[in-house]
């Protein structure tokens, strides 16, 4: 049998994306951000392009914002927190439950993206120093998703808003369709 997942380490997250992209993803599963077709990434593509770069100077190895995949740890901070950080807009926007293994997956704290990202909406001349600081925080909060599972709920509010980055892509299999419709 080839090299199977084990089941017991994946736990169910919740991606944000668009019922009009639902067709795609039950036939190929959910791309990375930057795997997409522009008109299925929303708007400020470039500005998020630039700052996922700016991250990735400073990640750790072989990690990329810009080929993962990103979810919620409950469907519930996905809803409070994407009005908060993305153009999230609850007419639109659906919340797929998917399967993720805990031993690949890295929580950090999404709060310091999006002070970077706001800031670089508001002014075109963000100072290095304030966006050096942001990204080594985030960095420095993130943990593989097994180790922030295990923390106690003090530990855990540490990290303000988690965000779950899943090396992409993830197979239509691992993912929970509305109205439990099954992949193709």
């Amino acid at each position: 049998m080839a090299n199977q997942p084990n089941i017991e380490n994946f736990v169910t997250l919740y991606h944000c994306s668009t019922e009009d992209a639902l067709a795609k993803i039950r036939k190929e599963g959910l791309l990375p951000f930057f795997d997409l077709c522009p008109e299925q990434r929303g708007g400020n593509d470039s500005v998020r392009g630039e700052i996922d770069l700016k991250f990735n100077e400073f990640a750790p190895i072989g990690l990329d914002r810009q080929r993962c995949i990103y979810a919620w740890l409950s469907k519930e901070d996905g809803e409070m927190n994407s009005e908060n950080t993305w153009s999230y807009n609850r007419d639109t926007h659906i919340f797929l439950p998917v399967k993720v293994d805990i031993d690949k997956a890295l929580v950090a704290d999404v709060s310091y993206v999006t002070s970077v990202f706001n800031a670089y909406l508001l002014s075109e001349y963000v100072r290095l120093e304030f966006l050096q600081k942001n990204i080594r925080n985030y960095w420095s909060s993130a943990l593989i998703l097994k180790q922030f599972l295990s923390l106690t709920p003090e530990e855990k509010s540490r990290i303000k808003i988690p965000e779950v980055l899943i090396p992409g892509p993830i197979s239509p299999e691992f993912i929970e369709f509305p109205n439990g419709e099954k992949t193709i």
